[in-house]
């Protein structure tokens, strides 16, 4: 779960290539393949929006290094907070109004799918924890609840 800034109103299905500099610990997403380059894909859900602000899920199909980050930030949605890959003016709204000082990214949820044995067990859980208190008091004061 994350906030991103801008309005997201579908559902998406982002695919791309994740190029990764070592040196700058940071990730490059390109629609079109460059050498060195993986395949990623990201699913976005939107939960609620305010019109500068979504309130989204998130779903990993790859899982590479600042994949989520990198990705919403190379469509025009990053997530606030992201010192990396976000925007240093939304970032210093939330940091002034709510004392946010990282990125508003929680894995709240894990699902086991294609389970093999010995792991077969845990096919189809289902597992959540409750978000930070920080959403909830982001959400209520920027109306995404």
């Amino acid at each position: 779960m994350s906030i991103v800034l801008g309005r997201v109103t579908a559902p998406m299905i982002l695919k791309g290539y994740h190029k990764r500099s070592k040196e700058k610990n940071e990730v490059t997403i390109t629609n079109e393949y460059v050498e060195g380059a993986k395949p990623v894909e990201t699913r976005i859900l939107p939960l609620k929006t305010n019109g500068r602000y979504t309130l989204v899920e998130v779903q990993l199909v790859t899982g590479k290094t600042h994949q989520i980050r990198a990705h919403l930030s190379q469509i025009g949605h990053p997530i606030i907070g992201d010192p990396k890959y976000g925007d240093a003016l939304e970032n210093q709204y939330f940091e002034q109004k709510y004392g946010l000082k990282y990125q508003i990214l929680c894995a709240y949820k894990v699902k086991f799918e294609l389970c093999k044995p010995p792991l077969n067990y845990l096919q189809d859980r289902v597992f959540t924890v409750p978000a930070p208190k920080i959403y909830s008091q982001i959400c209520q004061g920027e109306n995404l609840l």
